[in-house]
C-alpha cells in the first residue's frame, strides 16, 4: 500500500477525477440516495500497521 499512497500524494491526490470523466447513464433499478451523502476525503499521510 505504501506505494499506492506515494502515488495519490505525488499525483496532486485523487480531486483531479472530475464528474464528466464518469458520465452517467440511466438505468432501471432501485435508487440509492444515500451515496449523494458520501464525504469526500484527503489523504494526510499514512501509517503501517503490524
Amino acid at each position: 500500500m505504501d506505494y499506492a499512497f506515494a502515488y495519490i500524494v505525488s499525483n496532486g491526490g485523487l480531486h483531479n477525477h472530475k464528474e464528466e470523466d464518469y458520465p452517467y447513464f440511466m438505468e432501471e433499478s432501485t435508487c440509492e440516495l444515500k451515496k449523494e451523502e458520501s464525504e469526500i476525503v484527503a489523504i494526510n499521510g499514512n501509517h503501517d500497521v503490524p
